[in-house]
């Protein structure tokens, strides 16, 4: 009910609406997450975590949403593969929208298999196999970067380099024996949109040099799961390394020499988070899961879909 002022004989009077919105509180904060990367087989990098636009306190995650307007949200897939050599850098994710540049995070690139494959470009670049050099982080030229570089190889007899993450570069895989020999991804990053601290968007650690070998690489540099960023460990004796974890952007970890195996790991989906004024918030397509937080509505989106403002 809104109080109007109608003529000199009416006075003020309550008048009923439709638009609820409440104009003196407009900020919205996003996070925008592209899936992770794929990883290689034989002494594999580490797939790159998928790119981030927004998800910190700051001017670079929030927007002013036009009135009675329509929102889409393209969630990115994590890279899978047939096998060890056949596999896929992470789909991008975005958020799109009246007044607003549109906020694209770039796919993770996958890391590179056996000898001797660079890791791709990416949101943040995926490890290299051995003997290469990894690829290249924030594809889409961002400031702040979406993401780092991946990690890179210095001989033939290396195992992988660690993948790209969202708060540094993968480890480099130097020598033939040993941790060193191994990358570790890069480290994820912290996000507080949800109104708890949650890591996302992790490096996939490399694969092991040596199908005996213990030494494997960290996802996310880190073995304490909850910071990898959803990251996947590099693989050893023989194994294939570890997917990254859903709606994290997490890289996937490098499998190690000898997988013989028939798939390649799967990198991380990306997800896009959105909290808005409740009073703005009208609708919303996807099935996006919805909570109540300090006032406003937090909408995550672990798959394509909209929302539209009052």
């Amino acid at each position: 009910v809104d109080i109007v002022y109608i003529d000199s004989t009416k006075g003020w009077m309550p008048i009923h609406t439709t638009n609820t919105a409440d104009k003196t509180k407009t900020e919205t904060r996003f996070l925008v997450v592209a899936g992770g990367g794929s990883a290689g087989a034989d002494n594999g990098g580490g797939g790159g975590a998928g790119g981030v636009r927004g998800g910190l306190d700051d001017s670079n995650g929030i927007f002013t949403p036009a009135l009675s307007s329509t929102y889409t949200i393209v969630v990115g897939q994590g890279g899978s593969g047939s096998d060890g050599n056949n596999y896929n850098n992470g789909s991008n994710s975005s958020l799109s929208g009246s007044g607003l540049t549109t906020q694209t995070a770039t796919g993770g690139g996958k890391g590179g298999a056996g000898t001797p494959v660079s890791g791709s470009n990416g949101g943040s670049g995926g490890g290299s196999g051995q003997n290469n050099s990894g690829g290249t982080g924030n594809a889409g030229g961002f400031t702040p970067v979406e993401g780092h570089n991946g990690g890179s190889s210095n001989s033939t007899q290396s195992g992988g380099s660690g993948g790209g993450g969202w708060g540094g570069a993968g480890q480099n895989a130097q020598g033939t024996s040993g941790q060193a020999s191994v990358g570790h991804g890069g480290i994820a990053k912290i996000s507080n949109i949800t109104g708890a601290d949650i890591y996302y968007a992790g490096g996939g650690g490399g694969g092991s040099n040596q199908s005996n070998e213990a030494y494997s690489g960290l996802g996310g540099n880190s073995s304490n799961a909850p910071e990898k960023g959803g990251a996947g460990d590099g693989g050893h004796s023989s194994a294939i390394g570890g997917n990254g974890t859903a709606n994290t952007g997490g890289g996937a970890g490098g499998s190690s020499q000898n997988y013989s195996g028939v798939s390649a790991p799967t990198g991380g989906s990306g997800v896009v988070i959105i909290r808005i004024p409740a009073g703005l918030y009208a609708s919303s397509t996807g099935s996006p899961t919805i909570t109540n937080i300090g006032g406003d509505k937090l909408l995550q989106f672990n798959g394509s879909g909209t929302f539209t403002t009052n």
